[in-house]
């Protein structure tokens, strides 16, 4: 067995060195036999982890969430609210923790006899036929960092106060007014309200460097939109109740009323959040994937479904079953119309503390986040 004794004669963990351990001389032991250069890296990975503060985490999760607890950005339970930026607009706290979406597949299958109903044709062959099936995959994901969401839809008077302009004037199936959501904005211009966004509160002082408003990811909106809930909608499986919370065909188009609706005028999920099943399709950070791949903070970033970027939620004329919490779909990033919006999120910027900027030139050799990290999957601290 292996004994693991430090410079100054002390026995330690390798993965978790006291300060005293940290000596010049490291040549009196390996890490399984790594090299040198490694095993120098794994040992300044975990010195500076040290240093990092407390995290929080939600009962029930897995590992441990990796936001410092005294952060005076993060939110204290769900739901709480914030307006501390130059647009007024409401965020709400959305913890780190797990939530399973849903990989939602069309299966084509041979249709049988009790398929077909009110048939009476003898010469009517269902040999060959098929039908199609949905299959429901459950994907567990979790995420490590709690993040702000908006409370509604980023909304026109918001939208022009960043940007000076009116993409929706003038457009087919839209009302104007400060409180209807900002309608005809693509992917790209999404973003860059963002990014605008961004560096005004930055100037401001309002917002750290460590943060950054952005488009949520796929699986931020998914955790938000069901606020732990497991059903089909936030609010049960009850289809019925869907008019409480949302505008969608059944209430809107189907009512003569072809456009989206004001922000706010509908029951909120758990944590407080406004039309997540309803009014206008939210853009979201990721590409489409044709599977989610799940997992710990998931985004996909590379090429997807014919470069679409994810949209989710449904639409003033979309039909129930596309208001549920797991529906999604993709455009293409430059795509606009009068049913597609978004809403900001605000989270820590990734590499702000958990994927510090810890490198160390040893030898000639460069190690960058990424293999520090691999090397800190030995120990049970972040599993």
């Amino acid at each position: 067995m292996t004994k693991w004794r430090s410079a100054c004669g002390t026995k330690c963990r390798p993965s978790f060195p006291s300060r005293s351990c940290l000596a010049p001389d490291l040549y009196h032991s390996r890490i399984l036999d790594l090299p040198h250069e490694v095993y120098l890296a794994h040992r300044l990975f975990f010195a500076a982890v040290a240093f990092l503060p407390k995290v929080q985490a939600e009962p029930g999760d897995p590992g441990k969430a990796p936001t410092p607890a005294d952060d005076p950005m993060q939110g204290k339970v769900p739901g709480d609210v914030c307006d501390d930026n130059g647009l007024k607009i409401k965020f709400v706290w959305c913890p780190p923790g797990v939530v399973t979406m849903e990989q939602v597949e069309q299966i084509e299958e041979p249709a049988t006899n009790d398929d077909e109903t009110d048939n009476d044709d003898p010469n009517d062959n269902d040999a060959g036929k098929t039908h199609f099936v949905e299959k429901i995959t459950p994907v567990k994901v979790f995420l490590s960092h709690g993040y702000w969401l908006g409370k509604y839809e980023v909304t026109q008077s918001e939208w022009k106060q960043a940007m000076v302009t009116e993409p929706w004037k003038g457009k087919p199936l839209t009302r104007e007014g400060a409180d209807f959501p900002a309608t005809f904005v693509s992917w790209v211009d999404a973003v860059e309200f963002c990014h605008r966004l961004t560096e005004r509160e930055h100037k401001a002082g309002r917002v750290p460097d460590g943060w950054e408003y952005t488009l949520p990811t796929e699986a931020q909106w998914d955790r938000a939109c069901r606020a732990r809930t497991e059903t089909m909608f936030s609010f049960g499986d009850d289809e019925s109740n869907l008019s409480e919370y949302a505008w969608f065909d059944g209430n809107a188009e189907n009512a003569g009323e072809k456009n989206a609706h004001r922000v706010g005028q509908k029951k909120p999920n758990p944590w407080g959040l406004h039309d997540m099943h309803g009014n206008v399709m939210e853009w979201c950070r990721d590409m489409l994937a044709v599977k989610l791949p799940g997992g710990r903070d998931p985004e996909v970033t590379k090429e997807g479904v014919f470069l679409y970027r994810v949209s989710q939620g449904g639409y003033w004329g979309g039909a129930a079953w596309r208001c549920r919490s797991a529906n999604h779909t993709g455009s293409d990033p430059s795509s606009r119309s009068s049913d597609l919006g978004f809403r900001v999120a605000l989270p820590r910027k990734w590499g702000s503390w958990n994927c510090f900027t810890l490198t160390t030139s040893l030898r000639g050799l460069r190690y960058e986040p990424s293999t520090l990290f691999a090397i800190g999957q030995r120990s049970k601290r972040f599993r």
